[in-house]
């Protein structure tokens, strides 16, 4: 749900994608303790927040991603040098889906 977005501060600079997964880690405490870092995967996306669907369910299959970013990526080459549109959802935090043998 677009209800349940929050939102993270980090430098563009001197960041990269990690830093952003250990941000949001700690702001999904304790929700999402039992997860490493990198079980995290983070997706870019553009998802206008429309007042009218504050409590429409996101299903990831529903989604367009843009693309995932990878760990070691820069905050700035991730999301680029424009300042992001506001009232928008810039990227999905999900779990990586784990392998069974």
């Amino acid at each position: 749900m677009v209800a349940n977005a929050f939102s993270v501060k980090i430098n563009f600079v001197d960041s990269n994608v990690d830093d952003l997964k250990k941000l949001i880690k700690v702001a999904k405490s304790p929700l999402w303790d039992y997860l490493a870092a990198d079980e995290l995967a983070i997706s870019r996306v553009s998802i206008l927040d429309d007042a009218n669907k504050q409590r429409e369910i996101i299903l990831l299959r529903d989604v367009t991603f843009q693309r995932e970013l990878r760990a070691t990526e820069s905050m700035a080459k991730a999301f680029g040098e424009a300042p992001l549109p506001k009232e928008s959802l810039h990227f999905i935090a999900h779990e990586v889906p784990r392998k069974y043998s």
